[in-house]
């Protein structure tokens, strides 16, 4: 079992750059763990095929540490209702494992990484209420599952399955620029 519930444990400040493994615990131990929205309790054998990092309700700062995904055998991230900056690490997509990833409430900033769409055992995805822009991925094996409550609470973030296209999130843009770039094609699709 390697699962490191850190939640509402008060922490601030950035989270560190670099990762010990976690000690093992006897398997007699009886861990609450939640993933998927469940809380749920666990002891015996089966904590030897579960592994998680939870570090929501704290007060993290800064960005994500690409390190994490590097933790291949992490099945579920929780890094919710912090105050975490800077963009969605790509590094995430070699997570071949997980399963549950909630980066909602923070101050994340830029796209959606289009490499996550390689998270084929990912059943919950989270990343509402952020500052992230651009495209929702293409709703496709398992981002065809996630529904709009992944994805709200942000103001430039547009695609199914939110009702806000291309066109509408400009408009809300306090800074509208004149560029021809690709990234001001992403979204030029209308969705209602």
């Amino acid at each position: 079992m390697e699962y490191l519930p850190y939640t509402h444990k008060g922490f601030s400040g950035k989270i560190a750059n670099s990762h010990e493994d976690p000690e093992y615990i006897d398997a007699e131990v009886e861990i609450e763990f939640v993933t998927k929205y469940r809380h749920s309790s666990y002891k015996g054998s089966i904590l030897r095929y579960m592994s998680g990092l939870d570090f929501s309700c704290n007060n993290l700062t800064g960005g994500i540490p690409l390190a994490l995904g590097q933790i291949s055998s992490l099945r579920a991230l929780n890094l919710s209702y912090n105050h975490l900056t800077g963009k969605i690490p790509t590094t995430f997509s070699k997570l071949a494992l997980l399963e549950s990833l909630d980066l909602s409430h923070n101050s994340l900033s830029g796209e959606i990484p289009s490499a996550l769409i390689d998270l084929t055992f990912l059943e919950v995805f989270n990343v509402a209420n952020n500052n992230l822009s651009g495209k929702v991925l293409d709703m496709k094996a398992q981002f065809g599952t996630f529904e709009k409550s992944s994805y709200e609470g942000n103001l430039f973030l547009c695609g199914p399955p939110l009702d806000k296209s291309y066109a509408k999130v400009k408009e809300l843009d306090p800074t509208p620029t004149q560029s021809s770039n690709e990234s001001d094609k992403k979204c030029n699709t209308p969705y209602f």
